[in-house]
């Protein structure tokens, strides 16, 4: 018997309403059910046991170019401000295992995408299910936009200048390997039964200005940071506060020098220095890939891969984030994809 719950989340304020996906609660594999329903799935409930520690350690998982540097920043000014509110609660960035951490008199989090003290949180590594008392953030991106931010980036690094496009036929090559790299990453380890702790969220979304605060109250709550507010959760404009801190307007006025970036200015987050490296301005998947036609022929290879198909294909993004941060095509859905 299988179970998969939608469920609405409301916000307060006018926040956007994600229809939220409960994965993996009725004994079918993880894989299957993203299959039959991933289209439906903006958000999702957390997979595996939740166990109550008093101290967590979470993981930061994503594959490569999958905006998890942005999250990563994201994830630690959460931290910060919700921490900030309470004067028995410290905030800490460790540069050399990449982690970020609140401690106050009834326990700590850790979010890291290095190393903690019990768990390898390789960023993109898999979610390991040897160590089942670390949690995970899975940071989820349409492969088109992140095959082709891989380009582009292997450019900067080989040859030191980012180029305008991206190559067409690579982006569509490699939509036959990004199948594996997502069973690799965590749908396999639960297909097997794993059952560790973890939370998927689109990237997409978390970076759209309406539905990025729905998303980053999950991310709060599954944090468990509601515990520092009394059991409040996180407030829409708090959520918006966090995101607003991140933005590139922000961050312009904070570390940028002239025409450079630099991370040594006061007040320029030092945990940023590895993203203003990588910063440039944003640019549509559709200029990257020269065009419709090189958008249609990346959508078909896709769309000729059904988990690809379904999460990203036929996906029905919300209403309410119909802006730059997302813009998926409907491919043809086959029978027995429920929209």
């Amino acid at each position: 018997m299988r179970l998969l719950a939608i469920i609405i989340i409301v916000a307060a304020d006018p926040a956007c309403r994600l229809k939220k996906c409960e994965l993996g609660r009725g004994g079918d594999k993880l894989g299957d059910e993203l299959l039959r329903r991933g289209a439906q799935c903006q958000a999702f409930a957390p997979l595996g046991e939740q166990r109550k520690r008093r101290e967590r350690e979470v993981c930061l998982r994503a594959l490569s170019q999958s905006g998890s540097t942005w999250t990563e920043a994201v994830v630690a000014e959460l931290l910060k401000q919700t921490c900030a509110a309470r004067p028995d609660c410290t905030y800490d960035w460790d540069e050399a295992t990449f982690t970020a951490s609140v401690r106050w008199p009834g326990g700590a989090v850790h979010a890291s995408h290095g190393r903690t003290e019990h768990c390898d949180c390789t960023k993109h590594g898999p979610v390991r299910q040897d160590q089942p008392r670390c949690d995970n953030l899975i940071v989820l991106r349409d492969p088109r936009s992140r095959q082709a931010s891989h380009f582009r980036y292997r450019r900067l690094v080989e040859r030191g200048t980012l180029p305008p496009r991206a190559s067409v036929f690579a982006v569509a090559a490699q939509q036959d390997r990004e199948t594996r790299r997502l069973r690799k990453l965590f749908i396999g380890g639960y297909d097997a039964g794993g059952t560790s702790s973890a939370l998927p969220f689109r990237y997409e979304l978390l970076a759209s200005p309406r539905a990025g605060p729905t998303v980053l109250r999950d991310i709060d709550a599954y944090l468990g940071l509601p515990t520092l507010r009394g059991g409040a959760p996180l407030s829409v404009p708090a959520a918006r506060a966090v995101l607003n801190e991140q933005a590139k307007d922000t961050l312009a006025r904070k570390c940028r020098n002239g025409g450079t970036w630099d991370v040594s200015l006061p007040g320029c987050p030092a945990e940023r220095h590895i993203q203003l490296y990588r910063t440039h301005e944003s640019v549509p998947l559709d200029t990257l890939l020269g065009g419709a036609a090189g958008r249609v022929r990346v959508d078909r290879a896709l769309a000729s891969h059904p988990l690809l198909r379904a999460l990203w294909g036929c996906f029905k993004p919300p209403r309410c984030a119909a802006d730059d941060a997302l813009r998926p095509t409907r491919a043809a859905c086959p029978a027995g994809v429920e929209l």
